[in-house]
């Protein structure tokens, strides 16, 4: 039975990381709340596409 209890949370984390939004996402709203749209449209020209 401790195998099953390993995995629940397993993949419980998992699934967590997957919903929660990454430090790309935050950096654009926090643009474009703080400076204008335009600057969080061109904020996301200025990320990587791939970490």
């Amino acid at each position: 039975m401790e195998y099953i209890d390993s995995l629940a949370l397993l993949v419980s984390v998992y699934i967590v990381s997957l919903v929660s939004p990454g430090p790309n996402f935050i950096i654009v709203t926090n643009t474009s709340m703080t400076v204008s749209r335009a600057a969080g449209s061109l904020r996301v020209s200025d990320l990587p596409s791939h970490p």
